[in-house]
């Protein structure tokens, strides 16, 4: 806020709530231009919380609240906030403050989330929260069910809060699944816009009728009619007599494929599939290189020819096919640098996935097994420490299947049957656990018997 930060003190920020300045409370909290200690002044939790029990202005109240740090709070104040969550859920459907707000869902993802901050934040809140959290969450997919507008459904499922989160991203973020059940027509529908692109609906042209090259490739030959008007010129017999269909709309060469994330993932399924095929290679040049035969081979005429020898011929070249592995893995370092320098200098914030973080670990582990190989002792090669060497390798080129794998997590058909056994494999942990620990005791009394 520049040279006006001594003018933000308690009494602006209760002014501020009391009369509902969202614009500059928006910015201001994002920002966090407030001294942090402010909100553990008694005056200002009582604003806060008898602006929320009023309840004409939900959606403001949870949205300042979710975005202060709550676990300055004493446990008084935080013991009046749970109880007015709670009072939500034992309203009357057509009374409840939550419901009657400007925008339903987004109140709800916001009162869950907040009961999840205050049981990280207090223990002893945890199991009164997750009881409360998921009266909401019921009391949430009761209202979803109820809204027969699929706009309205979509305009407030992409409603935005302070921290420009929309409605969708809350839920994924804090795993409320009950709120987009895949068995509501109107989440399918908002949800395959999203992955399809929301201006998909708007391409009735498709690439026949816009590539040159494509209708060269498919199309057939015709042939050349001298009778035709104004003749036959040579880039019609080039171009197979290519006619461009100006009825159609091919906006979706820029428009359309820019906000579709189906394109997207496209583009790096394949590119992570030709990854792995190079990984694959290199890995398999790796035990052809150094087994061994060819690290005790001897020359063609049959003289021998020293081993270090060998080792030097096989480390040069498994540097020569290790260059587009580590081309790739410092596009994806680069990758990876680029949202960390993005995040630093924009109010935007790109998450650190999952998937990015396999790609950054691929590429890693792939940089390190090239220069592993380059620096080492080139006697290790020659003696039992190369399985070290090996065990190394194996687990860059696992990492490099995994990295692969993860991307059938999108694919809808396979992604559950995945999740179920993962699941399914958690469960069995204990009791896996359990038949290991019978089997060593079983193994240790045969042993002792026979």
């Amino acid at each position: 806020m520049g040279e006006y930060n001594y003018l933000l003190n308690k009494d602006l920020l209760i002014n501020c709530v009391k009369h509902g300045n969202i614009y500059f409370l928006q910015k201001a909290l994002v920002q966090a231009a407030f001294d942090k200690m402010l909100f553990r002044e008694e005056d200002v939790i009582k604003e806060i919380l008898t602006s929320l029990k009023r309840g004409y202005c939900t959606n403001f109240i949870l949205n300042i609240i979710s975005l202060i740090d709550i676990s300055v709070w004493k446990n008084q104040p935080l013991q009046q906030l749970v109880e007015i969550l709670h009072n939500y859920v034992l309203d009357e459907y057509s009374k409840n403050n939550l419901l009657l707000s400007s925008n339903p869902l987004l109140s709800i993802t916001l009162a869950c989330e907040i009961l999840g901050k205050i049981a990280d934040a207090r223990r002893k809140f945890e199991i009164e929260c997750f009881e409360i959290r998921q009266n909401i969450l019921l009391l949430g997919q009761m209202y979803s069910k109820k809204i027969g507008d699929e706009e309205f459904y979509e305009q407030i499922i992409m409603s935005r809060d302070f921290m420009d989160r929309t409605v969708i991203k809350i839920i994924t973020e804090n795993n409320f699944e009950a709120l987009l059940d895949e068995k509501d027509p109107k989440a399918e529908r908002v949800m395959g816009m999203i992955w399809l692109g929301k201006e998909a609906a708007l391409c009735d042209g498709d690439i026949m009728g816009y590539s040159n090259l494509f209708h060269i490739i498919q199309s057939k030959t015709k042939r050349v009619n001298d009778r035709r008007e104004g003749g036959t010129s040579l880039m019609d017999i080039v171009t197979n007599f290519f006619q461009f269909n100006r009825g159609l709309n091919y906006d979706f060469q820029y428009r359309f494929r820019t906000q579709s994330i189906q394109f997207y993932f496209l583009k790096e399924f394949i590119c992570a599939l030709l990854m792995l095929v190079i990984f694959q290679y290199i890995n398999l040049r790796y035990l052809a290189l150094f087994s061994k035969a060819t690290l005790f081979s001897s020359a063609q005429d049959g003289s021998p020819i020293d081993p270090l020898v060998n080792v030097e011929n096989s480390i040069k070249e498994y540097w020569d096919w290790s260059t587009p592995a580590l081309v790739l893995s410092g596009a994806l370092i680069f990758q990876h640098a680029l949202k960390i320098w993005f995040n630093m200098l924009s109010d935007l914030r790109i998450g650190l996935d999952k998937w990015t973080v396999i790609d950054t670990l691929t590429a890693v582990l792939n940089f390190s097994a090239a220069f592993l190989i380059k620096v080492i002792d080139k006697n290790t090669f020659l003696t039992s420490r190369k399985e070290f060497i090996d065990y190394f390798m194996l687990i860059v080129l696992t990492v490099s299947w995994l990295r692969y794998f993860s991307y059938f997590l999108v694919w809808r058909a396979i992604s559950k049957l995945l999740l179920t056994l993962i699941r399914m494999l958690g469960d069995t942990l204990v009791f896996l656990f359990l038949v290991a620990c019978f089997i060593l005791i079983m193994s240790s009394v045969f042993a002792t018997l026979y």
